[in-house]
């Protein structure tokens, strides 16, 4: 899943019509916020959420990385 959401948002940055709406280059990938957002959300979040399921002790580091980020966010 997390191999195809990846593709689908390379397709859709590469696509003549995202292009068009984003004034970029056709066919490149601009490697702005808003990509890489979507690379982190879609695709770096489920492995690391799949790594702390199968090793407790990787889990529970990753949760003490987020807790600042979960106070932060209101």
């Amino acid at each position: 899943v997390v191999v195809a959401s990846l593709k689908v948002f390379i397709a859709l940055e590469r696509g003549i019509v995202m292009t068009r709406l984003s004034s970029t280059k056709h066919g490149r990938i601009e490697w702005d916020g808003v990509f890489l957002g979507k690379v982190l959300v879609y695709g770096l979040l489920p492995i690391l959420t799949l790594f702390a399921a199968q090793f407790p002790q990787i889990g529970s580091v990753l949760l003490q990385w987020i807790t600042p980020l979960r106070q932060a966010v209101p």
